[in-house]
């Protein structure tokens, strides 16, 4: 039937395709850069660079102290837009009441 031939067809594609791929070699697939364990330790490397440059200056703050004021920040603007939003919510009833 014409199922089987078709599916014979993708088969055989399929097959030529995983075959081309596994010839290209690790390389090829991943790029010039080489094989995804060097792109892994590069990233690695990068957030290091990224780590030693963000380090605090002796007269600046501990980082432990200022991720502690980011996350009081991120609270407070929380409850902020909690706030507006509620009194949205209130003004809103009132039109639909009237």
């Amino acid at each position: 039937s014409v199922d089987n031939v078709n599916t014979k067809i993708m088969d055989a594609n399929l097959k030529e395709e995983i075959s081309r791929l596994q010839a290209m070699g690790d390389e090829d697939i991943t790029g010039a850069d080489g094989t995804i364990a060097t792109l892994e330790e590069k990233l690695d490397q990068f957030q290091k660079s990224i780590d030693n440059f963000v380090v605090p200056f002796p007269s600046c703050p501990s980082l432990h102290h200022t991720r502690q004021n980011l996350r009081q920040n991120r609270t407070f603007r929380g409850f902020e837009l909690k706030e507006h939003v509620a009194k949205l919510q209130y003004q809103k009833q009132l039109l639909v009441c009237q």
